[in-house]
This record gives C-alpha cells, structure tokens and sequence, in this order.
C-alpha cells in the first residue's frame, strides 16, 4: 500500500498549474503573434490602397486643373483677341481722322 503525502499532492498539482500557465502563456503569445502579422498585413493593404487611391485623386485634379487652365487661356486668347480687333479698329480711325484733318488742312 502506497500512501501519498498532502505535500506531495500539492507539488503535482503546483506544477500542473504551473505547466498549464506556460502553455496558456505560449498559446496568447502565439495569438498576439498571429494577430499582429494580420493586422501589419491589413494594414499594409490599406496603405497602398490609400497611395492608389491618391495617386488617382492627385491625376484627376491635375487633369482638372489642367482643362480649366486651357478653358482660360483659350478665353483669355479669344478676348485678347477681339480687344486687339478694337484697338485695331480705334488705331484705324484714329488714322482716318487724322488723315482727313490733315487733308483739310493742307486744303485751306
């Protein structure tokens, strides 16, 4: 017959408590572990989406940007343009006036 100490059972049962906070401890580490390759992953991910996204957003505002440029020069060319036919036509007439006056000038 084999008897067993109550400090023998209390040592089994303090390393058995023992082992299993190691391997509980080993387990949360290996899920901490695995969660944070998930989440650097996801994240990852969403960084070069947000890049893409912006990279598109940034060539769609220049191209923007760039049609309004062109829509304003070619409306400052047309103004521009019929400004230089008025001045043209106020150069002309002044021309004409002066032409004339001195024609009646030298008539008197």
């Amino acid at each position: 017959m084999t008897t067993k100490s109550p400090i023998t059972d209390i040592h089994a049962a303090e390393q058995k408590a023992k082992k299993h906070i190691e391997d509980a401890k080993r387990k949360d580490d290996k899920k901490i572990a695995d969660t944070k390759e998930k989440e650097e992953a996801k994240l990852l991910e969403l960084e070069e989406k947000l890049r893409t996204e912006g990279k598109e957003s940034f060539a769609t505002a220049k191209k923007a940007a760039a049609e309004k440029a062109d829509s304003r020069l070619k409306t400052g060319k047309s103004d521009n343009k019929g400004m230089m036919k008025v001045a043209q036509g106020k150069i002309d007439s002044a021309v004409e006036k002066a032409s004339s006056a001195f024609t009646e000038y030298t008539q008197q």
